[in-house]
């Protein structure tokens, strides 16, 4: 999985000039020295403060994991399969090749081989609806609703999403993401 150093206040004025004046520049820096944070972890923190949410509301949530494990690709869409799940979320923090980014924003995958409305609602729909409203709670940018042959979607046999919250190797991203707000 991904992960993302937090800046000091030094090396994120450096960051902030680049992005300002030489972008260019980006794709050399060395990522911060500060404290390492991990996709596995903060994609857990959302999902156990989604889960309190739609349990708040009455709807039963089912995760692939609670902890420090990590199942498979194959095993997370035949445990919604199984147990027999409305729809399929899942939820990711995205990164790019070089150690430091400017790419910014949320993103949410569909795959079009799973994209019948059997239950109601298709995973496109259901894909640009999750990116809507966490635009919307978050300000953040947003980066669209796309198709990709992704396998937890591909193998899910009810509706689904991949949603990828932000870029951990942008600085100032990281920080947001870190936000328990």
């Amino acid at each position: 999985g991904a992960s993302g150093f937090l800046m000091t206040d030094e090396e994120k004025e450096a960051y902030i000039d680049a992005v300002e004046n030489d972008d260019s520049l980006i794709s050399s820096m060395k990522h911060g020295t500060g404290e390492e944070w991990y996709e596995k972890t903060i994609a857990l923190s959302v999902v156990k403060k989604i889960k309190e949410n739609l349990e708040d509301n009455d709807i039963e949530v089912i995760l692939t994991r609670r902890g420090d494990t990590y199942p498979t690709l194959d095993e997370r869409p035949e445990l919604a399969n199984e147990e027999g799940a409305v729809i399929f979320v899942s939820v990711h923090l995205n990164s790019t090749l070089s150690e430091v980014t400017m790419a910014n924003g949320v993103e949410v995958y569909y795959s079009t081989q799973n994209n019948d409305d059997e239950l109601g609602v298709t995973s496109q729909e259901l894909a640009q609806e999750i990116l809507d409203c966490v635009i919307d709670a978050t300000d953040a940018n947003s980066r669209g609703v796309k198709s990709g042959n992704l396998l937890v979607n591909r193998k899910c046999m009810m509706p689904s999403a991949l949603i990828e919250l932000g870029f951990m190797n942008n600085p100032e991203e990281l920080e947001h993401l870190i936000d328990e707000d």
